[in-house]
């Protein structure tokens, strides 16, 4: 039988080479568990496209139908969906949280 020893020449090219391993082993893994996580996210929310005339306000109250504070809804949407202001277009897609 043939038994050869693997011996490490040189441990500087054997470390990096370890850690870029682990790094894009890392990558991957997170990349997998974002794809997880987008998609777990995505069924907490239904869109809603805005009409001429919408506001948030009317949004929260048609989209409230635990009859939860009206500011909690106003706020929850403004946070998932980044706005600052009340400010919404004709057009625009809004994220509203499923109850």
């Amino acid at each position: 039988m043939y038994n050869k020893r693997l011996v490490i020449v040189n441990k500087f090219r054997f470390v990096t080479f370890l850690l870029v391993l682990i790094l894009l082993f890392a990558l991957l893994l997170n990349n997998l568990l974002s794809v997880v996580v987008a998609s777990n996210t995505d069924s907490e929310y239904k869109q809603i496209h805005v009409k001429e005339g919408d506001t948030i306000w009317d949004i929260a109250k048609l989209n409230n139908p635990e009859g939860d504070d009206v500011r909690e809804v106003v706020y929850k949407i403004k946070k998932i969906n980044n706005i600052s202001n009340e400010w919404i277009e004709a057009g625009d897609i809004l994220k509203i949280p499923r109850n």
